[in-house]
């Protein structure tokens, strides 16, 4: 949840979708002071769904076929223990099926 202070503004690009790595902006007077990223946990691929697309990421991420940058990895530790392994592959597949 994020609520600006009197005087800013929340700005999001206008998307068909919001998924892990969508920008943030708070403005104020126009003008962008900070910027956030939003992360879904699950979304890896960060098209706003959480699938068998994001599962195949994380199996090719420990196998060392892609990579992540660091909202991916934030999406894909599924048990928050600060790596994307196979324990996150088996929750992601229980939570699948």
């Amino acid at each position: 949840i994020l609520i600006a202070d009197e005087g800013y503004d929340i700005e999001v690009a206008e998307a068909t979708y919001y998924g892990t790595g969508t920008q943030i902006n708070i403005a104020k007077d126009g003008e962008t002071v900070k910027t956030y990223y939003l992360v879904v946990m699950m979304d890896v691929n960060g098209d706003g769904v959480c699938d068998v697309l994001d599962y195949q990421d994380i199996v090719g991420f420990n196998g060392g076929e892609i990579g992540f940058d660091e909202l991916n990895s934030i999406a894909a530790d599924l048990n928050k223990d600060g790596a994307v392994d196979d324990f996150d592959a088996e929750i992601f597949d229980e939570l699948l099926n």
